[in-house]
């Protein structure tokens, strides 16, 4: 897979998150959205947890973690899901 190919699958989570995010605002405000495939894998209280769950069940790192809040954040690293290095 391509950089361009895990941009692309990004973008398409933080479309698919940002469908969801009123639905979401409603019982997972503050907490952390783990995507895959645009579909939501599961919700976590911290990123830290959502980024080991991810790096445990997809080994390819194709995943984002995004923060349900109103606010955009930029999580850094998690952003970029697919490029981090996990320990």
């Amino acid at each position: 897979m391509t950089e361009t190919d895990h941009h692309t699958a990004i973008e398409k989570n933080f479309a698919f998150f940002q469908s969801k995010l009123p639905e979401l605002m409603r019982d997972h405000g503050n907490r952390y959205a783990l995507l895959r495939d645009e579909k939501i894998i599961a919700l976590y209280d911290t990123s830290r947890d959502a980024d080991l769950t991810g790096a445990m069940l997809f080994k390819d790192d194709l995943y984002s973690i995004q923060k349900v809040t109103q606010t955009p954040v930029n999580l850094g690293i998690f952003s970029c899901a697919g490029f981090a290095s996990h320990p």
